[in-house]
């Protein structure tokens, strides 16, 4: 959130303007660490920098994970494989699926 409580009560009013506010305090409060993904297409490192930075001075541990670009690529050249990828059909509705694939699509019965 960039704009300040001032500039939130001029744009949303006093009492619209509480609730943002309140929420940018403490939207981080229950953090302790931040962790950076390299994903190995990083021009430089300025965005490890940055992460590393704002950790410092949050006073959170910093983390350096190595990602994949696997499944990325994948989405967009496929294969998209059953496994990976819930393919749906047009028009098709979607449903829960109270498991590991977190949606599923819905079929008539």
């Amino acid at each position: 959130m960039t704009q300040t409580y001032e500039e939130l009560v001029a744009k949303y009013g006093e009492d619209n303007a509480r609730f943002p506010a309140r929420a940018a305090l403490r939207h981080d409060a229950n953090y302790t660490g931040m962790s950076y993904i390299e994903m190995g297409i990083e021009p430089d490192d300025r965005f490890e920098r940055r992460a590393r930075e704002e950790a410092t001075e949050r006073g959170w541990k910093f983390e350096k994970i190595a990602g994949d670009m696997t499944l990325i690529q994948q989405l967009v050249d496929g294969p998209w494989t059953a496994d990976r990828f819930l393919v749906v059909q047009p028009a098709a509705d979607l449903a829960p699926s109270f498991d590991e694939g977190v949606i599923k699509e819905m079929h008539d019965v």
